[in-house]
């Protein structure tokens, strides 16, 4: 009773209890949610405000600029089958998601097969912490670009998070059904370093 009944079943609930436990562990980690906290956490943060209220020293007719956005990491940006002008990807990136954009190229839209291969291979070579994809929020998610994400995540390796961000119409933010439907697809695509970003 207690070799053949009770120590083999104790020996099965540990063995299940372990896995459980780090199967549970992975999960947390590869959640793609997860991943993009993680992103927005890394960056080192200095905020310089005053423990009390200061009076400002500025003359009335002067103007105090406004203090720019967040900068995370370097962050290299593919514009996919024209959802945006090429000139205007810089401002865009940076109202919208507070990147800073050290290189941005053109993807997709009838392009050569091996231009897209050259182009991710360029991009992997700078060794950026993030690739932000700009992709058509009005338009359904093509395999295409699924073959273009996973061609471009052997180039840019696995610690290199890709943000696909829909641009809604005439530049604007993507609708809420928008946004759900690319983040749907998104998950599917089972990359941990994969998520959907739409900005503020």
């Amino acid at each position: 009773m207690l070799t053949y009944g009770l120590l083999v079943r104790t020996v099965l609930w540990l063995i299940a209890h372990l896995r459980l436990r780090v199967a549970t562990a992975q999960l947390l980690l590869d959640h793609p949610q997860v991943k993009a906290l993680l992103d927005r956490m890394s960056t080192a943060q200095i905020e310089l405000n005053a423990v009390e209220p200061e009076t400002p020293r500025v003359a009335a007719d002067h103007r105090v600029a406004a203090a720019p956005g967040r900068s995370l990491g370097s962050t290299a940006v593919i514009v996919w089958s024209g959802a945006l002008s090429i000139d205007a990807v810089s401002g865009w990136v940076r109202e919208r998601l507070h990147r800073d954009v050290i290189r941005s190229v053109e993807a997709g839209g009838g392009r050569a097969l091996a231009t897209d291969t050259d182009m991710t291979r360029a991009i992997g070579a700078a060794r950026p912490d993030c690739v932000v994809v700009l992709v058509r929020a009005w338009e359904a998610p093509l395999l295409d670009l699924q073959d273009f994400l996973v061609e471009l995540r052997g180039a840019v390796g696995r610690d290199c998070s890709i943000v696909l961000a829909p641009v809604g119409a005439q530049a604007q933010a993507p609708t809420t059904e928008q946004k759900t439907i690319w983040s749907r697809w998104a998950s599917r695509l089972a990359d941990p370093a994969l998520y959907v970003e739409a900005g503020a």
